[in-house]
């Protein structure tokens, strides 16, 4: 593998803890969610809905950077004839794209095993703030 592959696999590494974070963030603040009186509910919303929608945000990044890979791998085949160098290329461009699909998929899944709570507790939590709102008038 050349260093095309490294780079980008690294890059969803990255991408990947990032998104893990955001998960367990958003997490946390649903079990916040339960406490309305120690809670912001206002703040809690807009963090919990930012969060919500970077981590969702993130997985169409994985493709694109798998097809990034692809082309940078492609770009550095030159017309020499050196099979060697060219099945290294074409390794690499498939290595990169198959990355970015398994990354995508594995997070589409963790994605849909949390949806719905999140969005429910978005929901209660926006009513709560609404409420507030209301007592606060």
């Amino acid at each position: 593998m050349d260093i095309i592959t490294y780079i980008i696999v690294g890059i969803m590494l990255v991408f990947s803890g990032i998104q893990g974070a955001l998960l367990c963030s958003c997490l946390k603040k649903c079990g916040r969610i339960d406490d309305p009186e120690q809670t912001d509910m206002k703040n809690l919303c807009h963090d919990l809905n930012r969060n919500y929608i970077v981590f969702s945000n993130f997985i169409s990044l994985y493709p694109l950077l798998g097809m990034l890979g692809t082309v940078l791998s492609l770009i550095t085949m030159n017309g020499s004839g050196d099979m060697q160098q060219l099945r290294s290329s074409f390794f690499t461009a498939l290595i990169t794209t198959a990355a970015g699909l398994v990354f995508a998929i594995v997070f589409k899944i963790i994605h849909s095993v949390y949806e719905a709570r999140i969005e429910e507790h978005l929901q209660k939590a926006e009513r709560l703030a609404e409420e507030d709102d209301y007592e606060e008038a």
